[in-house]
């Protein structure tokens, strides 16, 4: 009996922003910083659409192995570069699925790292949470919930899971991007299939461009990304379906995943995909017949 999809329930606690400027900040006072180099896999807006339609065809194994090593390359060849511009210093962390490190650095010191050539964005943390922005983190947990909710497998004497057959790797990351890109890194090397995150941040301002490229490279890594906007409960439902899509067909990449969801899904109003109800009701018996359309029959050997 195969086992189903590898789902790493990734649980962000981001419950919005507290006030804590200073009149006058100390120009001396260390701050963490994370920055990432000119040099991406999805640099543009049109790249990862391109990078989609030109894999199109290939299985999605093969596609993970390429790209990460693809990205890797990449944070492996700029690092260097980028670290000089930033003064080579002893101490960083680095985050290969945007070509990025984070580091400390004095306050005075950031606008002259946003014009370095070398350094494309340079995005300023909170230190105490170790994240970009500053926020009020609670107690309030509800990975143990989600992770019911898309694998529950009957253990506790009724079946919660969407897809109850499928692994859970569950993961903890919570503070902000830079954990989060250490959650997809992680999810990525440890063959994990879908990452739920019961987690969305309106309003992201300068952070938008690190977000979706993190997301966008993880796509690209064979990772089938769900995240729940306005209904945190949704996302682990829709993430048991990608699951069951890809124990049909492991070979689907994310993007078609996303695609047959979108396609199969039953129209409520308004007509049409909208803000307010997307592509639609998702409806997992579709989804999955439509994936075991698209299995590839292997070549027989002449």
């Amino acid at each position: 009996m195969r086992l189903g999809p590898l789902v790493a329930a990734c649980s962000l606690l981001l419950l919005g922003p507290t006030a804590t400027a200073q009149d006058e900040p100390d120009p001396d006072a260390k701050i963490w910083v994370l920055a990432f180099g000119n040099v991406q896999l999805c640099a543009t807006p049109d790249a990862y659409p391109t990078f989609c339609e030109k894999n199109a065809a290939r299985p999605r194994g093969a596609l993970r192995t390429e790209t990460v090593a693809r990205l890797k390359e990449i944070a492996d060849a700029e690092r260097p570069k980028i670290l000089k511009a930033l003064g080579d210093p002893k101490v960083v962390l680095p985050l290969w699925i945007v070509n990025g490190v984070a580091l400390q650095v004095p306050r005075s010191a950031v606008e002259t790292l946003r014009e370095h050539e070398d350094i494309r964005f340079v995005y300023g943390w909170d230190f105490t949470q170790n994240s970009p922005e500053v926020l009020d983190i609670g107690k309030r947990q509800h990975g143990t919930l989600t992770s019911s909710l898309a694998v529950g497998d009957g253990t506790g004497g009724t079946i919660t899971g969407v897809a109850p057959r499928a692994r859970l790797m569950p993961i903890r990351a919570s503070g902000g991007p830079y954990r989060a890109g250490l959650a997809m890194q992680y999810a990525i090397e440890q063959a994990g299939d879908v990452l739920s995150m019961s987690f969305s941040i309106p309003n992201l301002g300068h952070g938008r461009g690190l977000w979706r490229t993190m997301a966008e490279h993880a796509s690209a890594a064979g990772l089938v990304l769900v995240s729940g906007s306005g209904n945190s409960l949704s996302a682990p439902q829709v993430a048991g379906i990608c699951a069951l899509m890809l124990s049909a067909n492991p070979d689907l990449s994310p993007w078609r995943v996303k695609a047959i969801l979108e396609e199969t899904a039953k129209d409520i109003k308004p007509r049409g995909k909208d803000p307010e109800t997307g592509a639609g009701l998702v409806n997992a018996f579709k989804a999955v017949e439509q994936a075991k359309k698209e299995v590839r029959v292997a070549e027989t050997p002449r």
